[in-house]
């Protein structure tokens, strides 16, 4: 699945969403490039909206974050085969599509451990 930038400013967004755990600066914006394409390793629906789970361009390269789906259009919507699809409780019912080694590495991969690069690692490779 791929993902176009075509916003990279939170006031472009719900004003639910802008508060909300994204690294950005004083004006909103956030580490994304307008135009630019970026690789999907989950989406998330929840009563906040829908996120992207992406590397972004500063904060976030090592490690995927969550990125409001407002700020994309989507050119590629197919879903790699490796993919599952979980349900959490968080932000209301959480609907979750991604690998699932994601599953089980969730805080690891937020957190940063070597457990969560490991992961990380074999999500990159399944999603070819």
């Amino acid at each position: 699945m791929k993902i176009l930038c075509k916003s990279n400013n939170l006031n472009t967004i719900s004003e639910k969403l802008k508060k909300f755990a994204f690294s950005q600066n004083e004006d909103g914006i956030v580490d994304l490039t307008v135009g630019k394409t970026y690789d999907v390793f989950g989406v998330k629906t929840n009563k906040l909206g829908k996120f992207y789970l992406i590397l972004t361009d500063i904060s976030n390269t090592k490690l995927p974050w969550w990125m409001p789906s407002e700020l994309f259009d989507e050119v590629d919507t197919s879903i790699p085969a490796s993919w599952g699809t979980d349900t959490w409780k968080g932000y209301g019912k959480e609907i979750v599509q991604a690998d699932p080694i994601y599953f089980n590495a969730t805080l690891d991969i937020e957190d940063g451990t070597s457990k969560g690069h490991e992961a990380f690692k074999i999500m990159k490779e399944n999603n070819q």
